[in-house]
């Protein structure tokens, strides 16, 4: 009997986990280069119009820009993370590691999902952002999908301590 519930099922978690850290990665420089050249954009607009700004409205506009950029940098890392955390689990066949791993995405997943909705409605809604936010989302989806998979094939080979999935 092997060790492994199937090297096909398994190679697939450990590519989604590190597909999963890229496309994390691009979406969330994506999204902070969008950020930097709409407020360049705004900043451009106000001066060619004759407006003076404060140097503290200056800074404001940039601090607001910065914090946006912070927020995506410390999500971004936390979504890198969780994929690392799921590439070991499945090169480790660790179903615990995989469910943790399942049971914070389902809920990052249903939080995304929550915004997305809120902030199509924003009139600062940019496409690319929601572009992103949509392929995120999907792909959450299908890993999910198949580290379930992953997780019931450890369970079927008998490598699991708890009854449930």
């Amino acid at each position: 009997m092997s060790t492994r519930p199937n090297i096909e099922v398994t190679n697939t978690v450990e590519n989604l986990a590190i597909l999963g850290g890229v496309i994390t990665l691009i979406i969330g420089v994506t999204i902070s280069a969008v950020y930097l050249y709409e407020n360049a954009k705004l900043m451009s607009e106000i001066r060619r119009v004759g407006f003076r700004l404060t140097p503290e409205a200056t800074q404001d506009m940039y601090v607001f820009v910065l914090k946006r950029i912070l927020v995506i940098t410390i999500v971004c890392t936390f979504q890198i993370l969780l994929e690392v955390k799921l590439y070991r689990a499945a090169k480790h066949n660790d179903h615990r590691g995989c469910q943790i791993w399942l049971r914070i995405t389902f809920v990052l997943v249903v939080l995304s999902t929550i915004w997305l909705f809120i902030y199509v409605r924003s009139p600062e809604a940019y496409g690319i952002i929601i572009l992103g936010s949509v392929v995120n989302l999907n792909y959450n989806s299908y890993q999910i999908f198949v580290v379930y998979l992953f997780m019931r094939a450890l369970k079927n080979q008998g490598q699991v301590a708890s009854p449930s999935v």
